[in-house]
């Protein structure tokens, strides 16, 4: 078979060929806890343990896998599907078409602290989190809600497992960010941005659209970046500067023996 673009032919195919789970949609489980007010749409599935806070909305057609704890107010669109183990706290929001995995903790109250005569006061985190249209999250995902306001994860984002999303975070649409990923509080990621493993971004960091971070870099303080940058190590930085500081890393023993034999002095390597 010949096509312009393969991989999305084979993608098809694996679509075409192996079927996504079947769930018994209509059905909820007999050992599932549901609050007073609760809107649950036709045709959705309910498993077993599932518990429903008290005024939360589900949308037609999506599935809620067993052991998920929905707060109360919370609002799930249609289609979507949530796997096991998976906490949403109250007021957050998640729209059509989302997925997430298994053990993602959405709307956890945001790592806010300020220090009184010595001791650390809690701020009160009053906000939620938003999560767009066609976002996908992996397993063990966390997204922080906002001290006032809301976290947003627009719409097409798509996170990979074991990610930490701070506080009145935004991430853009249709970016991706790579498993061990940090983002510290208030940072605001652009639209179609990719972000590797292991990345850190500190807070107030504002990124432009279509910026990829290698993996392990790491954004030290609140900068802006510029759309279209490709930022690498720790400080990150533009990578073709980043390029030279590794290519002088490189020549430096060269560089002490030439002082050295130039200036007749030892210089004390650390070990």
């Amino acid at each position: 078979m010949i096509h312009n673009n393969p991989k999305e032919a084979f993608i098809k195919l694996l679509y075409f060929l192996f079927e996504d789970k079947k769930y018994p949609l209509g059905t909820i489980e007999s050992t599932a806890v549901i609050k007073e007010n609760v809107n649950i749409s036709d045709n959705t599935y309910i498993g077993d343990n599932v518990h429903i806070g008290k005024n939360t909305i589900i949308g037609k057609g999506s599935v809620i896998e067993a052991n998920v704890f929905l707060g109360d107010n919370v609002v799930i669109g249609e289609n979507c599907t949530i796997y096991a183990n998976v906490t949403i706290h109250d007021r957050c929001v998640v729209k059509d078409r989302v997925i997430i995995g298994s053990s993602t903790v959405i709307g956890n109250d945001g790592f806010g602290f300020f220090e009184v005569n010595g001791k650390q006061m809690k701020i009160p985190q009053r906000g939620n989190v938003v999560i767009e249209n066609d976002v996908e999250l992996g397993a063990n995902v966390c997204i922080d809600r906002a001290t006032l306001g809301s976290t947003v994860i627009r719409e097409g984002v798509k996170i990979d497992n074991l990610v930490q999303i701070a506080h009145n975070c935004d991430i853009g649409e249709h970016s991706i960010i790579v498993s061990q990923v940090g983002i510290a509080g208030s940072s605001k990621i652009g639209n179609h941005c990719i972000l590797g493993g292991q990345a850190a971004l500190a807070d107030h960091v504002t990124v432009g659209d279509r910026v990829i971070f290698g993996g392990r870099s790491a954004v030290m303080s609140n900068v802006k970046i510029p759309s279209h940058s490709i930022m690498l190590g720790a400080p990150a930085q533009n990578i073709e500067r980043e390029k030279l500081r590794m290519i002088a890393e490189q020549k430096l023993p060269e560089l002490i023996n030439l002082v050295e034999e130039r200036f007749e002095v030892k210089i004390k390597r650390v070990k």
